[in-house]
């Protein structure tokens, strides 16, 4: 099984930052409801605990960020592409070659900065993406550009040859 790159743990932390910042105005509103009306604490302390929760968030970002990356994996199989992820609940992906559309590569500003890149896999006939006809089934986020391209090219390889051994 296939590990990403130990910088992909930033990209997954900037995904989870961004999860966690939703919480952020509900846990400011309870604070200041609470420091504010229950204990009756003046507003350096509201801003003191305010300060705190962002911290605490960002930590949490951080560790949701680490756990993912430690149980993420992918392979290539014979006969199809395979992945685990998932913290809590664990998502076990396999698709076959054959069904395989594309395989896109992507890298944006902090991917560029690190040097990673993220792959997408593409398929036919998944449904719910309006007019589109092909969906994104994979993703692996955050390999090594040189590694990305190599991969891509093996899975595109693995998908002709599917084709055509299937015809």
């Amino acid at each position: 099984m296939n590990k990403l790159n130990p910088k992909a743990i930033w990209l997954l932390f900037r995904d989870y930052l961004v999860v966690v910042s939703f919480s952020l105005p509900l846990f400011i509103i309870i604070s200041i409801a609470i420091a504010g009306g229950l204990l009756q604490l003046n507003y350096s302390y509201i801003l003191l605990i305010i300060f705190l929760i962002i911290i605490a968030l960002i930590i949490l970002a951080y560790f949701l960020a680490k756990l993912s990356y430690n149980n993420f994996c992918y392979m290539l199989k014979d006969e199809s592409y395979y992945q685990e992820s998932g913290i809590i609940f664990k998502h076990y992906l396999s698709i076959p070659y054959d069904r395989i559309q594309s395989v896109d590569i992507k890298q944006g500003p902090i991917g560029r900065f690190l040097g990673i890149s993220s792959i997408y896999i593409l398929t036919a006939g998944s449904s719910g993406y309006g007019q589109y006809m092909s969906a994104i089934q994979g993703r692996i986020q955050g390999i090594a550009e040189n590694e990305a391209v190599e991969l891509r090219n093996q899975i595109i390889k693995k998908a002709k040859e599917s084709r055509k051994s299937t015809i």
